[in-house]
């Protein structure tokens, strides 16, 4: 693998964080709904915002009609698209998404090449160049889902035969497993400049939980009355944005901050919300899927 400023140079190699467990217990607020905001996405598609960085810049992924996904990176500030292109001709792609994007604007997704069903990783630099990320000896599908400001990067990796994943941190060329004790399947969404990795996993019954790793620590985050709960990303403040259904089985997403929870959610009957990433000024992406139609990418501020 080539050699680069981004700790993906010379051998890789593998380690386990092992851990202890806290729960953090918070409140609900019952603040006034946050401002949503859709997206135009190129062609009118339907799609996905799934990361913000500080200087405006969102990423995310949109579904041409008849066409595979394409990755986007949008300016808020200038207004303006860029749908991201790996080397080679277009018809290789079978599909692409970007899930995080940092303030340099490395992005990170994943990637699926035409004649192949397996999904891998992938780092772009700002100067366009493309890197696969690919945890060692794990054949199956693999996604990259977050990177800070140092590089650091993590994503998850099939195992069983695809049944289950695990989680992985990327650190200055060095992967590290990421596996909530108890867990069948563990998700990190994001990671922040702290090194604080945000996510969720799944226990034996399929259930969903959400969780934060700093240090070694594992901490399971829990909302009132929630039946489950998905941490889909974090940001520099410690804030973290997700997904959760309440007891009545209603879901939304939502914004922690401080302890707190606002609850975000996309108007109109029968909307799934769902809040992918969030900057350090809280101005947070996502994507609305009303009951029967396609998703809706948006963004908007608590």
């Amino acid at each position: 693998m080539r050699s680069s400023p981004h700790g993906l140079g010379g051998k890789q190699m593998r380690r386990y964080l092992y851990c202890s467990l806290l729960l953090l217990t918070i409140e609900v607020s019952a603040a006034a709904q946050p401002t949503i905001t859709l997206l135009t996405l190129p062609g009118n598609a339907d799609g996905a915002a799934r990361a913000i960085n500080n200087a405006g810049q969102i990423a995310g992924y949109y579904n041409p009609v008849g066409q595979h996904s394409h990755g986007f990176i949008y300016d808020l500030n200038l207004q303006t698209y860029v749908t991201l292109r790996p080397p080679g001709p277009p018809r290789t792609i079978n599909a692409l998404g970007v899930q995080g994007i940092n303030d340099a604007g490395f992005a990170v997704g994943f990637l699926i090449r035409q004649g192949s069903f397996i999904q891998h990783g992938f780092l772009r630099d700002t100067s366009g160049k493309y890197t696969n990320l690919m945890y060692p000896n794990q054949p199956g599908s693999q996604s990259a889902s977050g990177i800070n400001n140092l590089n650091d990067i993590v994503g998850s990796y099939a195992i069983q035969g695809g049944a289950n994943y695990n989680g992985y941190l990327l650190h200055q060329g060095v992967f590290s497993t990421i596996n909530y004790p108890g867990a069948v399947t563990t998700f990190p969404g994001g990671i922040n400049d702290a090194g604080t990795i945000a996510g969720y996993w799944f226990d034996s019954s399929s259930i969903d939980h959400g969780f934060t790793l700093q240090n070694g620590t594992y901490t399971e985050i829990t909302i009132p009355g929630a039946t489950r709960v998905e941490v889909l990303s974090i940001n520099n403040l410690g804030d973290l944005v997700g997904n959760y259904t309440d007891s009545a089985g209603v879901p939304h997403g939502f914004l922690l901050k401080q302890g707190v929870v606002e609850n975000i959610d996309c108007i109109g009957t029968g909307e799934v919300t769902t809040v992918w990433g969030v900057n350090d000024s809280d101005v947070f992406v996502g994507e609305c899927s009303p009951v029967g139609s396609l998703p809706q990418a948006f963004y908007g501020t608590p």
